[in-house]
């Protein structure tokens, strides 16, 4: 990807989370890196370290509302999102299905399954209005 365009990653203060944000910057691309943790703001400096621009937002993946205005900054600052990699996830609960109490299955489902959607949700329309300018 050339200079300009923007990628949003969750998960990003640690482990494959990081690893991608610091490969999408050296790929070029500007990238708002995302966690619930605020260590995430460690990946922002690292990939701003390199010469490329970042942004470190701290926001639940869970939370509609917040991931739409980490979209919405994340646009105002670093321009467009053209990727959403939605790595987030938890696995704070793996046991046998007899073991797992139906809250803890729930909030397994709603950090990996439900955060992923919420996190790509804001990105589709203007994803789809700049494919259609190319076009």
């Amino acid at each position: 990807m050339s200079d300009g365009g923007c990628a949003l990653v969750t998960g990003a203060a640690r482990g494959i989370g990081r690893a991608i944000a610091l490969r999408l910057a050296g790929d070029g691309w500007a990238v708002a890196v995302c966690d619930r943790d605020r260590a995430v703001e460690a990946t922002a400096a690292t990939i701003e370290d390199t010469g490329r621009r970042a942004l470190a937002l701290a926001w639940d993946a869970t939370d509609a509302a917040a991931a739409a205005a980490a979209h919405q900054r994340a646009s105002d600052e670093l321009g467009p999102v053209d990727a959403v990699v939605a790595n987030a996830a938890i696995v704070d609960h793996i046991a046998r299905a007899e073991r797992v109490a139906p809250e803890a299955w729930r909030r397994e489902l709603d950090v990996n399954l439900t955060g992923a959607f919420l996190t790509l949700q804001p990105a589709l329309e203007g994803m789809r209005e700049r494919r259609l300018q190319r076009e």
